[in-house]
């Protein structure tokens, strides 16, 4: 479904995962794999970051989510970002 996504959940969830000392070192290294996929790609037109001239953007709510730029920011939101949008605590 364009612009449904599990990765804002999941993420929030790791980082919920990390004040607990049980699940601290798996949360924290599903955490970096999770940033470390999502940020190669725009979410919404996923374009690879060697073909862009500038780094990608971050969701500014969940920090879950990287884009080329507002454009794309603004069509993933309207495609359903938005339901799946968690705010980082």
């Amino acid at each position: 479904i364009p612009g449904h996504c599990c990765v804002p959940r999941a993420l929030f969830w790791a980082r919920k995962g990390v004040a607990n000392e049980k699940f601290k070192a798996d949360a924290i290294k599903l955490i970096e794999d999770l940033e470390r996929v999502e940020k190669q790609r725009c979410a919404n037109c996923e374009r690879d970051t060697e073909c862009l001239p500038r780094k990608l953007k971050q969701c500014a709510q969940c920090k879950a989510t990287w884009y080329c730029g507002r454009e794309c920011q603004l069509k993933h939101w309207e495609d359903g970002h938005k339901t799946d949008c968690i705010k980082k605590k």
